[in-house]
């Protein structure tokens, strides 16, 4: 293996850590909102309420294209230890 890459195991675990984060994230923001609702004693205003959906949209989309991303290089790790077992037969 050449030493920039790092195993599929290693990409995995750091993917996954990343999703969690980005998913704490979230929630968090999420708590944030809902304690700011409760300490005015009041619902979000409407402009409030785009704002955060529009926050939980851009959240949900990080994850989607990391989770393509990581679709990408899963396929590449794939071709390369393809190609090192091709070249070990020969």
């Amino acid at each position: 293996m050449t030493p920039f890459l790092m195993s599929w195991e290693q990409f995995s675990r750091l993917n996954n850590s990343f999703i969690r984060e980005i998913s704490m994230e979230l929630i968090e923001e999420a708590k944030r909102f809902e304690a700011a609702q409760k300490r005015l004693g009041k619902t979000l205003s409407s402009e409030q309420l785009e704002d955060f959906t529009v926050m939980l949209e851009v959240y949900a989309f990080s994850i989607e294209l990391h989770a393509r991303n990581a679709q990408l290089i899963a396929s590449m790790y794939r071709e390369i230890e393809a190609l090192r077992d091709h070249s070990r037969l020969q």
